[in-house]
This record gives C-alpha cells, sequence and structure tokens, in this order.
C-alpha cells in the first residue's frame, strides 16, 4: 500500500502505511526473525525512501542505515539471495547520507554499492549493469563535492560510456540516464579546468534532454534548464 501511494503521489499517506508496516514487520521479526527478517529490511528500506520523499532527509538517514544492517546479516546466511538486496540499500544510504550532507561519508558507502553491483554485473549484466551505471554517476558526483575532482572525471567518463551502451540496448528506458551522466561529465570536466572538453559533453545533455522534454515536458523541461545553465541536476539510484 505505501508503494503504490508513493507511486500515486499521495506520499504523505505513503509514509504513514510504511510506518505501520515497519512497526508489524518488527513484531513478527521478533517472533519469527528466520521467516521475517528479511521482510523487515525491505521495508525498512522503502520506508527510508518515503522518508525522503517528504523531506524527512534526517529521519531516513538510521532508517536506511537498519536496513542496510539487517540485509548484511541476511547476506552471511544466503549471499545469493539477498546480495542484491544489500546493493540495493546500500546505494540507498550513500544518496540519504549524501542528501544531509555527510558525503565524506557517503563516498565509500557508494563505492561498496559500485563494487556490489559490479559483482552482480559480472553474473548477469543485462540486469545489473544499470545499476552500476547509476552508482557510478553518483560516485562521479561525490567525487568532485569532496574536492577529489581528477578522479571525479575518469569516473564520470566511465558512467557516460556505460549509459551509451545501455540506450543502444533500451534507448528509452536509458536515455534519461545518459543524458544526466553526460550532464555530470561536463561539470567535472569544468572543475579541472578542461572547459573545451566540457562544452560538447554539455550540448549533447542540453540535446538530450530537449528530446525528453519533447515527450514528457513537466519531467524534463526543468532538468534541461539546469544543463543550459552548466548545473548539476540530482542523484539517482535503485527504489527498492
Amino acid at each position: 500500500m505505501a508503494i503504490r501511494l508513493s507511486y500515486a503521489g499521495l506520499h504523505t499517506r505513503a509514509l504513514a502505511e510504511g510506518h505501520q508496516a515497519v512497526g508489524l514487520w518488527r513484531r513478527l521479526a521478533a517472533l519469527n526473525p528466520d521467516a521475517y527478517l528479511p521482510l523487515l529490511a525491505d521495508s525498512l528500506n522503502n520506508h527510508a525512501n518515503r522518508l525522503t520523499e517528504v523531506g524527512q532527509w534526517g529521519e531516513a538517514v538510521p532508517v536506511s542505515e537498519e536496513a542496510v544492517r539487517l540485509r548484511r546479516e541476511l547476506v552471511v546466511l544466503n549471499p545469493d539471495a539477498y546480495l542484491p538486496d544489500l546493493a540495493v540499500s546500500v546505494n540507498n544510504y550513500a544518496l540519504r547520507l549524501a542528501e544531509v550532507g555527510r558525503r565524506a561519508e557517503a563516498l565509500p558507502v557508494n563505492q561498496e554499492a559500485v563494487r556490489l553491483f559490479g559483482e552482480l554485473a559480472a553474473l548477469n549484466r543485462e540486469a545489473y549493469l544499470p545499476n552500476v551505471a547509476v552508482s557510478l554517476s553518483n560516485q562521479a558526483v561525490l567525487l568532485g563535492e569532496v574536492g577529489r575532482r581528477g578522479e571525479a572525471v575518469s569516473v564520470g567518463e566511465e558512467a557516460v560510456r556505460l549509459y551509451r551502451e545501455l540506450a543502444q540496448l533500451n534507448r528509452e528506458a536509458h536515455l534519461p540516464g545518459l543524458a544526466s551522466s553526460l550532464n555530470n561529465y561536463a561539470l567535472r570536466l569544468a572543475e579541472v579546468g578542461r572547459r573545451a572538453e566540457a562544452v560538447p559533453v554539455g550540448e549533447e545533455a542540453v540535446r538530450l534532454y530537449g528530446e525528453l522534454a519533447a515527450l514528457n515536458r513537466d519531467a524534463y523541461l526543468p532538468a534541461r534548464c539546469l544543463a543550459g545553465a552548466g548545473r548539476a541536476g540530482g542523484r539517482g539510484g535503485p527504489g527498492r
């Protein structure tokens, strides 16, 4: 119910339902951890996302951190079953830390997410390469924000390369990610003084956002304006 309400844009109601769900799963997990701990972890991860949707970023951090802790316990018991969920929770926790300005803490968490998604992509490239790409794009932003600009350029370039590969396979699904990664890469190039190289990259980002805005003006016109002004958009990540 919380997830469905969120999809419908009813974020305050979604938050209330999510809070109730966490409480119920806690009671069940206390009685039977083997059966219900995975569902409590899922619910916590989702609840952190709902808190973020209503701007309660500080409250979302410990909830997301608990989801990571529980999923680490589950991975020890069954890596094949729970590693994908752990990777998602770690990625989301990095986003939550960055949202409250704890970027130096967020960076190693993000790096772990990239590593975990990389392991998963080695087993199933089609399923997990999008997660690698978005985590790398987020990492480039974080590196830039903590002053490691040279590293940010290399990581941003790799994110663009992966998104180009994905867009060739499914342009409709991955064009937004490609546009965002190009915009972020242009900013990273500019930060290290490579402005001449940044210009065509930024222009491509603006052009792609123009294509997207033609299809969905409300969703993508703000991003096109930010890209045209040489400013970054938001971070992205897996939602579950």
